[in-house]
């Protein structure tokens, strides 16, 4: 993509404006988490709806620390209302080995992916409960190109429980 140009690709949109051009409002929350690895930093906007189009589902940035470049803006593909999708992020390089994703939902196509991102979406909807929370498990290629892998919830998480506000990779 052409810096400045929008793309959908896999559910994540490309932005690559330059942090100058981004227009952030105040109820964004827009760095309210950041983790940092590398060249590569995640920072959580846990009330934006610029992306999603529902109020407060959130979103979280992929950038480069070396140009300030926005690489990959990060959505739940399942936004709900006041989700706050970015509300916790934690994000490591090489930190996975291709045999993590041998089963479920991620059986093809994923060996490629070494990176990951978390991002918390602390009032997630379960069952037609508010703020129970969930995690989204995103896999990072070479190139930093982003696919959700997995969607993480509490078996019995009910309202309130804001699954996923703490999060770390060991």
């Amino acid at each position: 993509p052409v810096p400045g140009d929008q793309d959908r690709q896999n559910g994540i949109k490309l932005d690559l404006k330059p942090w100058p051009n981004r227009q952030l409002q105040v109820s964004d929350d827009f760095g309210s988490a950041v983790a940092v690895s590398g060249e590569w930093a995640i920072a959580g906007s846990s009330g934006d709806s610029k992306y999603s189009g529902v109020a407060g589902a959130g979103a979280a940035y992929l950038l480069n620390v070396n140009t300030g470049r926005v690489h990959a803006v990060l959505t739940a593909p399942d936004p709900s209302v006041n989700a706050r999708f970015g509300a916790s992020v934690v994000i490591e390089l090489n930190s996975i080995s291709t045999s993590d994703f041998s089963s479920g939902p991620m059986d093809a196509g994923y060996s490629a992916f070494t990176d990951v991102v978390l991002v918390g979406a602390t009032g997630a909807l379960k069952n037609g409960n508010n703020g129970v929370g969930a995690v989204y498990v995103f896999a990072l290629d070479g190139t930093k190109h982003a696919v959700v892998a997995r969607k993480l919830v509490a078996s019995d998480g009910q309202f309130g429980d804001h699954f996923g506000c703490a999060m770390a990779i060991h």
